[in-house]
């Protein structure tokens, strides 16, 4: 096997396997006919997944939901630094389902891999969608799922019936990720399968904050805390410390800089006492490794932005911001937690959004779950994905699930104490 080092946001490096390996040759497609309307087509080789690439933009471009994690730059770089890295529980396997219509059009899109469940053999394995993971930190909280437009329910079920044939003799546990349509559950919903029993749950969608056509309009929708807030902390850092500045890096010599403070600030505020405390979503050299190298594709392709404030020369926050037409998505930050009463996060997003506005965009999304200081921008969910599973009921599968549930309840009771 082929391998890749990668250097990571930090000097060190990885060692990944190479998504071209010398004379790998694309196998034929397999493929599984599902009544007569569409059919799912698999591609579980990197040479075929290469090869999909054309295809898989031109979807999205139509999709009826878009996310710049949904982008096929994330996911190659998703795929190889933790699926073919093998980073927790991820096995290597992995298969992309390609549902087509009878013309052969592409309708979605759903890519998966095999991760051992909680990272523990013995616990047996889980068919997870891209971008979801129950033992590695995977950096998105919308797993990956492309739906054209209006095909929705079709290709749900398509998928549905492809998986359990192709993964239910491997797998405990297979869960889909689908991005709209979960408002129209009012609750938790159960269903059988065969040799399955079927869940579906409600998931948590981006929330969206709509621009208005000029700042000043903005700021008038704004409560008046919230006014006041977006006033008073640059004036409080002026009258305070003096001199600082703000910059935005969108070219990848000035992100690959940025991107090296922000990794820094991020981890520095997961250790701090100050303010609430913050989770390291960037705890491994592969999780660097693999934001250095996608941030690099969407920079030379124009979809990233970082700001970072500095203060006398020195850079004491950042925030990445995701960019696609008509929309920014906010995305990690970090801050050196001297500067905490300051707000520094709150003065970036306020001058992102500002120059949003100024460069046309109609709405800014904020990464899923309500959070109070989400709602202080307006902020609101959008749509509600859902999430589907299929849990095994053989006897072996059955037996797993008790032992992990046990086991659950047991590492629960640890970290609280009780």
């Amino acid at each position: 096997m082929a391998v890749a080092v990668v250097p990571t946001l930090d000097g060190s490096s990885v060692t990944l396997p190479s998504d071209r390996t010398p004379g790998e040759r694309a196998a034929k497609a397999k493929v599984t006919l599902v009544g007569s309307k569409v059919r799912c087509i698999s591609v579980t080789t990197p040479a075929e997944l290469e090869a999909l690439e054309g295809r898989w933009r031109t979807l999205l471009s139509n999709a009826a939901l878009q996310s710049p994690y949904f982008s096929w730059d994330f996911a190659d770089e998703w795929l190889r630094h933790f699926v073919r890295g093998r980073v927790g529980g991820a096995t290597g396997d992995f298969e992309v389902v390609v549902v087509v219509d009878a013309a052969g059009n592409d309708v979605a899109i759903a890519p998966f891999y095999l991760e051992r469940n909680l990272g523990i053999a013995a616990f047996g394995h889980i068919l997870q969608p891209f971008g979801r993971s129950n033992s590695f930190e995977p950096m998105t909280d919308e797993p990956i799922a492309i739906f054209r437009s209006g095909t929705e329910v079709e290709a749900t079920a398509a998928i549905r019936e492809h998986v359990l044939a192709r993964w239910g003799s491997r797998c405990d546990v297979a869960t889909m990720w689908v991005p709209s349509g979960g408002d129209k559950l009012e609750k938790k919903q159960v269903g059988g399968a065969p040799g399955a029993l079927g869940v579906t749950r409600l998931g948590e969608g981006p929330l969206v904050v709509p621009l208005a056509r000029s700042w000043p309009a903005f700021l008038a929708g704004l409560s008046k805390s919230m006014r006041d807030n977006v006033s008073y902390y640059p004036r409080k850092l002026s009258r305070e410390i003096g001199q600082w500045s703000m910059s935005v890096a969108r070219k990848p010599d000035e992100v690959a800089e940025a991107a090296r403070a922000l990794v820094a600030l991020h981890h520095a505020r997961s250790q701090a006492t100050t303010g609430l405390k913050h989770i390291d979503h960037i705890p491994t050299a592969h999780h660097a490794a693999f934001l250095h190298a996608w941030f690099q594709r969407a920079a030379m392709r124009d979809q990233i932005a970082i700001m970072t404030l500095k203060i006398r020369g020195e850079v004491v926050a950042a925030q990445v911001f995701l960019e696609s037409p008509g929309c920014v998505s906010i995305y990690y930050s970090g801050f050196d937690a001297r500067y905490h009463r300051y707000s520094p996060l709150t003065v970036i997003t306020a001058e992102m959004v500002r120059m949003s506005i100024e460069r046309g965009r109609g709405r800014i999304e904020f990464p899923p779950g309500s959070k109070l200081w989400k709602s202080r921008w307006n902020a609101r969910e959008d749509h509600k994905p859902f999430e589907m599973s299929f849990y095994a009921t053989r006897p072996a599968s059955l037996v797993r699930g008790v032992v992990r549930r046990v086991y659950f309840r047991l590492t629960a009771a640890a970290a609280t104490g009780a």
